[in-house]
């Protein structure tokens, strides 16, 4: 009996700090498990700041990690604007080639095959536009320069030996 009140009085405070101190690394975890799942979305949208919980090393990588997922989704975000301005920008002398292409003297076999290759690559801009606005159900409206497209035509039409103008 002795034994057993010893082992109750010396293990009933073993298994309290036992408890005690699990519930503390607990605690003290979870503002890193909440930083794992946060990893998994980084870049793949807008940034969401976690709150800074737990010990001061723990804040302080909480705080970098929210420093870092801003500076990836500012470099994404300026990477897709810069590709989309460059898709946009290689579709005008496309256009212009194209329009070229039908006043162009040349034999008709020629004329396909050039304008074939033109709209191969617009079809290749196109799909980029659609890769970087995520939307493949359809292609945002495009502002196109008429003044650029006009002088084009009358240059062509210069070019075959036309009285042609442009003052714009």
């Amino acid at each position: 009996f002795a034994f057993t009140v010893m082992f109750f009085a010396a293990g009933l405070p073993m298994l309290a700090l036992a408890l005690i101190g699990g519930i503390m690394i607990r605690s003290t975890l979870r503002p890193l498990r909440v930083l794992m799942k946060a990893t998994n979305k980084v870049g793949e949208q807008e940034p969401r700041p976690l709150q800074e919980h737990g010990p001061s090393e723990v804040r302080a990588f909480i705080r970098d990690f929210n420093a870092m997922q801003i500076r990836i989704h500012r470099l994404v975000a300026s990477r897709t604007q810069a590709l989309a301005a460059i898709g946009h920008d290689l579709r005008t002398p496309l256009t212009r080639m194209e329009l070229r292409l039908h006043g162009a003297r040349l034999e008709e076999e020629e004329r396909q095959a050039i304008l074939g290759d033109v709209a191969v690559m617009d079809d290749l801009l196109r799909s980029l536009q659609v890769y970087l606005t995520g939307d493949s159900e359809r292609v945002l409206p495009e502002k196109v320069d008429l003044a650029a497209m006009a002088l084009t035509i009358i240059e062509g039409a210069r070019d075959t030996g036309k009285d042609a103008h442009y003052d714009g």
